[in-house]
């Protein structure tokens, strides 16, 4: 495992300016932190969410070991008619090609879609996907967040929780 957290960039190419952060050779994990007084924190807000239809939105199973997240960040240009964005996110954001094409065993658990509170810049969007079994699945699971990227035009990664609070 290398730790990358006094760089800027690790290698899935996100800003982990405000997180320490370690990599092995298939995931990334962040921890908040405070670097120096240049430290930035921004706050983001639930826009919509999809839960599979068998799951009970508003109850939350605990995170168990298997359970991994694909995480896309999206910047957005100035001038850029957020309004419109935020109407038409399942497409442009990859988000009903997850839900539709990713492998039914990785099981998906929900989607959400997340906007910057304050945009000023840096990091706009957070489309999150929870799957149950991702670690389990690993390999599948990075083929298809390889296609993924390949079609939307964020900073896309494989993520798993190391703790929970």
């Amino acid at each position: 495992m290398s730790n990358c957290g006094d760089q800027d960039l690790c290698d899935d190419g996100f800003d982990y300016r405000a997180f320490s952060c370690s990599q092995d050779s298939t995931f990334s994990t962040a921890t908040p932190h405070v670097k120096n007084k240049d430290f930035f924190m921004s706050g983001y807000e639930e826009v919509a969410s999809i839960v599979k239809p068998s799951l009970d939105c508003l109850s939350q199973e605990p995170v168990t070991c298997h359970t991994g997240y694909i995480i896309s960040a999206f910047r957005v240009f100035p001038g850029e008619d957020r309004e419109k964005l935020e109407k038409n996110w399942l497409t442009w954001t990859g988000a009903r090609q997850v839900y539709n094409s990713l492998p039914k065993h990785l099981g998906l658990k929900r989607l959400t879609f997340h906007k910057k509170l304050f945009p000023d810049g840096g990091i706009t969007y957070v489309l999150m996907c929870e799957c149950s079994t991702l670690v389990e699945h690993v390999t599948e699971a990075l083929v298809f967040v390889d296609h993924l990227r390949a079609r939307c035009c964020g900073y896309t990664a494989l993520y798993r929780p190391v703790d929970v609070f």
